[in-house]
């Protein structure tokens, strides 16, 4: 596909999101809902490091957690989520993508709040510059508030592969993860997350690959009726209104 076609693809698809995303807001202000907020990268106001679109500061988490708790929410694991589906009211799910190494930054506020969390983890990038190495991956998992989970071996976007290639994507990621922290890895959060680089079709490989779940960027609340482990929506977290549409 060209990049002609993929500039025009994705313009298309931010319209028609930022539509349904304008609604959904407008929607979920009648009520209060359950949500999952996904985060990228993480640094610290006194000292930028990372120039990424999706970079949040870990004031800025503090602030949203703060937020939350002053809303009597209640932090949950991603375990917990499926356990509990459905789910009641003021339930919320913190998620980060890629398995950079600057979540360090956010690892005090967790742990003063207690909140557990979940890792997606690119499993081609363990150890390069940026991202964690295996002996972190390792002392991560012993943490019980987190939860490491797949993002694929090399981030690709999957609504392009064949079964052989996304199978592979899926297995070979589960096992590298499997193979470092020796513990079954149960979850699993798609590349971009959006319906042009992924779909909701790809869930069924999801499952045959073993995995319990599977997570999207839908930013849509958590269904109050049940949940939908290979269908899980999420926030961008470092939207500069999250919590006016929360």
């Amino acid at each position: 596909m060209t990049n002609y076609r993929m500039e025009k693809l994705f313009t298309a698809e931010w319209i028609i999101i930022s539509r349904i995303c304008r609604f959904r807001d407008y929607w979920r202000k009648k009520g209060i809902s359950s949500h999952v907020l996904m985060f990228h990268d993480v640094y610290i106001e006194k000292d930028r490091t990372s120039e990424s679109n999706y970079a949040i500061s870990a004031e800025e988490i503090e602030k949203i957690i703060i937020w939350h708790n002053n809303r009597k929410y209640e932090f949950i694991s991603v375990d917990d989520m499926l356990d509990k589906s459905p789910l009641p009211s003021r339930q919320c799910i913190i998620t980060f993508d890629d398995g950079k190494n600057n979540i360090e930054f956010a690892l005090p506020i967790l742990h003063k709040y207690k909140i557990p969390f979940c890792i997606y983890i690119i499993t081609s990038k363990i150890g390069e510059e940026g991202y964690l190495t295996e002996k972190q991956l390792r002392s991560l998992s012993k943490d019980p508030l987190c939860t490491i989970g797949s993002h694929t071996h090399t981030h690709p976007y999957t609504r392009y592969l064949n079964k052989v290639q996304l199978l592979e994507e899926m297995t070979t990621s589960k096992e590298c993860l499997e193979k470092i922290l020796e513990k079954e890895v149960s979850h699993f959060a798609f590349p971009y997350g959006t319906v042009i680089s992924s779909s909701y079709f790809d869930s069924r490989y999801v499952q045959q690959a073993g995995y319990k779940s599977a997570a999207f960027t839908t930013q849509i609340p958590l269904s109050s009726k049940k949940i939908y482990p290979f269908h899980i929506p999420r926030f961008d977290a470092s939207r500069k209104n999250i919590l006016e549409v929360l």
